[in-house]
């Protein structure tokens, strides 16, 4: 089973692709060209680290909750992309940009480079 992640940032932009069932969503994310920060890819650092704003997501591993709470006030307010795997379609709030990257194979980016 898949479900649509949508990603939006700080300055109105936003990004949608699928990810499977038990896939974490920074891992489906780099297979749809987008990629966001990652740093330790295990949830003990947070660099991965969005808001979720509507759906669910359940964990792979364990996690560190530590890097889930907001640092000024102490509540649960993040979720780690490297380890959270979705249970419905869900939408996330990154305040870190992500970057597309292009998935052409390297014949087609040489033949637009001859043109």
């Amino acid at each position: 089973m898949q479900h649509q992640i949508t990603f939006l940032d700080t300055r109105g932009g936003s990004v949608r692709f699928s990810c499977r069932t038990e896939q974490a969503i920074s891992r489906a994310a780099e297979e749809a060209g987008v990629l966001i920060r990652i740093a330790c890819d295990n949830g003990g650092c947070g660099a991965c680290q969005a808001e979720m704003q509507s759906g669910a997501i359940r964990y792979l591993a364990p996690i560190s909750e530590k890097q889930r709470r907001d640092r000024r006030s102490g509540e649960l307010r993040y979720e780690l992309l490297c380890r959270a795997v979705p249970t419905e379609d869900t939408t996330f709030l990154i305040r870190r940009p992500w970057r597309r990257i292009n998935r052409q194979p390297m014949s087609n980016l040489l033949a637009q480079l001859q043109n």
